[in-house]
């Protein structure tokens, strides 16, 4: 694998992990709520803001470095150039907030490294009039959801006699033959600030 690739892989693994960690933060903090159907209930949202993160912010904005690291190198995310970048990305979290007429004191955590965005205590009318302020790219709320493998699948069209198992695999009996699954444990430690 040449250098170029191996720091796109590495990029996009950085990308999943501080995605997954904010989903994390997010899970643990858990969310405010009122009694449920309340209009003025309150849920955890991840918002996500135009404009490049400090991995791949190349210099466009005036009076801000390029924070892309080169060829083979390393994100420096506490470069005085990343420092800078995080800050003026943390005020533009607070426009947005304040341009949708949100307090900013309800925003949890920023996020710059590789995601451009923040958290937020939001109701649902706050969210849906977040969702159309400019610079706002994706909105998403925090929810539990339970894993349910028993209709899987059936909803991904893999069983029955038009399925893929039987089509491809000749029945359930055979599907699954000769797939390798690997299982790489990241070592997520949720107790970790």
């Amino acid at each position: 694998m040449n250098l170029q690739r191996q720091a796109a892989h590495r990029l996009a693994v950085g990308a999943l992990a501080v995605v997954t960690m904010a989903g994390l933060t997010v899970i643990l903090n858990g969310s405010a709520t009122a009694a449920p159907g309340g209009a003025t209930d309150t849920a955890t949202y991840i918002v996500q803001t135009a404009g490049q993160p400090i991995a791949t912010y190349a210099g466009e904005r005036s009076g801000y470095k390029a924070t892309k690291p080169g060829k083979g190198k390393k994100v420096n995310a506490h470069s005085p150039e990343a420092k800078a970048y995080a800050q003026r990305l943390t005020t533009d979290h607070d426009a947005t907030l304040r341009a949708a007429g949100i307090s900013t004191s309800r925003k949890g955590y920023d996020y710059q490294t590789v995601f451009n965005g923040f958290t937020v205590q939001l109701t649902k009318a706050e969210a849906a009039r977040l969702t159309k302020t400019p610079g706002v790219t994706g909105l998403w709320a925090n929810e539990t959801v339970q894993v349910d493998t028993v209709t899987t699948p059936s909803f991904l069209g893999l069983t029955g006699d038009d399925g893929v198992w039987q089509k491809q695999f000749g029945g359930v009996a055979n599907a699954g033959e000769g797939v390798i699954v690997g299982v790489i444990d990241t070592g997520i430690w949720p107790e970790n600030p």
